[in-house]
């Protein structure tokens, strides 16, 4: 078996640098986020700064990443393990792990009950996304959207 038969079975296949990176401040990413938004969820920045890259390359990791090949089960591999999952396949890979990729905890306006987890975003054009990491689904934030997030990590 080749080694890189091997690697893509073990999932450590190598994605390559994403292109098009640019400096961004943990600051700035709060004030995009505040800005959609309107208003300051809990934040917590690991680092004080971050690169961005296009929505293109993005999105080339996410459909690369095979976190959403795996099972749900409540409580045990459910919206919050997934998430993380993603967030983790993006800062254990060589050159993607200081990108503006976060998890974002949500809730909704019409369900005060309701709590998702799922993976936030921001480009070099300072747009944010949301992505949900069980289906690789990607969208922009809004204000309009019913889920309201409350507590944001990058």
């Amino acid at each position: 078996m080749c080694i890189e038969t091997l690697k893509n079975l073990l999932g450590i296949t190598e994605v390559g640098k994403p292109k098009n990176v640019n400096k961004i401040t943990a600051s700035d990413i709060m004030q995009e986020i505040v800005g959609v938004l309107g208003y300051y969820p809990n934040f917590k920045m690991f680092d004080n700064d971050y690169l961005t890259t296009d929505f293109g390359e993005y999105d080339r990791f996410i459909q690369h990443s095979k976190i959403n090949w795996l099972t749900y089960e409540s409580e045990y591999m459910d919206c919050d393990d997934f998430a993380i999952a993603l967030w983790g396949e993006f800062t254990r890979t060589k050159h993607w792990s200081g990108l503006a990729f976060g998890q974002i905890s949500v809730g909704k306006k019409s369900d005060p009950s309701f709590a998702h987890a799922i993976n936030v975003f921001i480009t070099n054009d300072h747009e944010v996304y949301y992505c949900e990491p069980q289906n690789d689904k990607v969208w922009l934030m809004r204000v309009e959207q019913n889920y309201e997030p409350y507590f944001i990590m990058f």
